[in-house]
């Protein structure tokens, strides 16, 4: 009688600690998004999955996209379903995301983008493909733009490579374990542009557990104009060059060339792109400097061809130069 008992009470303190285990927390950063943020809080409060916590973090708006938060909040506020707002004066969405991140208090943890939906079983899709032996769940995205519509990957058996050149660990195509973003130090608020890139090389190189997710993607990205890729060049250029410098100290020394190749494709679509004179100097000398900083005659002949490529076509280098560089 007493086993009976036993066996039942193990049986309810496995299914609590499970419970417990797949507690799920989704954090975003906003900026001046008042007027389209609402179908991206649409599509959250219609998961089917409970329950959650949502963490808005306004990075301060000068729209009234903060009032709007409040509001969503007190509409759909819930025991299940439990909102908070938050405030960051820091600009920049890893500081956001950072504000937010430091009141996740679930095991789990996904980053969302304040202009994308998500479908109503993404969430489920997510915790139901959490297991005591994985630290980062990825799965793919449609990206939908201007003319077209295509699958955003999450990486593959290369990781480095496919995060670095398909963007494998951009913000929308994983979640990970609280602990895990806090233990590689989760955002970095220097860099600002390729942030999800530059964390993805860090959590791929701390040796985290990574489970990919097959099936129908369950996000959309939308394409939007207002976007840091749309930045002047030059000082896009700059950041570009500097984000690369931090994630090429992470890379292990058999890939720390693939920093290198991904400068030269920034300096080529620049070149192909802009005709001011201080871009295209600027341009030369990254190209220069990824050409010196590699060695070995395969890896600068890759470096060439990227820089030569892209400069003449926008589309296809990638796949030509993963035969060079891998």
């Amino acid at each position: 009688m007493k086993s009976r008992r036993w066996g039942t009470s193990a049986r309810y303190l496995f299914y609590f600690c499970s419970a417990m285990e797949k507690k799920l927390s989704i954090v975003i950063p906003v900026y001046n998004r008042g007027a389209v943020v609402g179908r991206t809080l649409q599509s959250i409060a219609a998961q089917t999955y409970r329950p959650l916590k949502v963490i808005l973090v306004d990075n301060a708006s000068a729209d009234d996209t903060a009032a709007v938060l409040r509001a969503w909040q007190a509409e759909v506020s819930a025991p299940d379903f439990e909102v908070e707002v938050l405030s960051e004066s820091t600009p920049g969405a890893a500081s956001a995301r950072n504000a937010g991140l430091a009141r996740v208090d679930t095991p789990w943890v996904m980053f969302f983008d304040s202009d994308d939906t998500m479908r109503s079983e993404h969430c489920a899709r997510a915790m139901e493909a959490a297991s005591p032996d994985t630290d980062i769940l990825g799965w793919n995205v449609n990206i939908q733009l201007p003319r077209s519509r295509r699958i955003g990957r999450f990486v593959g058996a290369n990781c480095h490579f496919d995060n670095l050149f398909h963007g494998g660990f951009a913000t929308l195509r994983w979640c990970a374990r609280t602990e895990t973003v806090r233990r590689v130090g989760a955002w970095n608020p220097q860099v600002m542009i390729w942030d999800d890139i530059e964390l993805g090389s860090r959590l791929i190189e701390s040796g985290a557990a990574i489970k990919r997710i097959g099936g129908e993607p369950s996000v959309d990205v939308e394409f939007s104009e207002v976007s840091i890729s749309n930045e002047p060049w030059l000082s896009r250029l700059c950041r570009i060059e500097a984000v690369l410098s931090i994630i090429e100290a992470t890379l292990p020394h058999a890939e720390k060339h693939y920093a290198s190749v991904k400068l030269a494709l920034a300096a080529g679509e620049a070149m192909r792109e802009s005709r001011d004179a201080a871009v295209r100097q600027k341009a030369l000398g990254m190209y220069r400097k990824a050409l010196s900083g590699t060695h070995g005659l395969r890896r600068r002949l890759s470096v060439r061809l990227a820089f030569s490529f892209i400069r003449l076509i926008p589309r296809g280098v990638v796949p030509l130069l993963s035969l060079f560089i891998k």
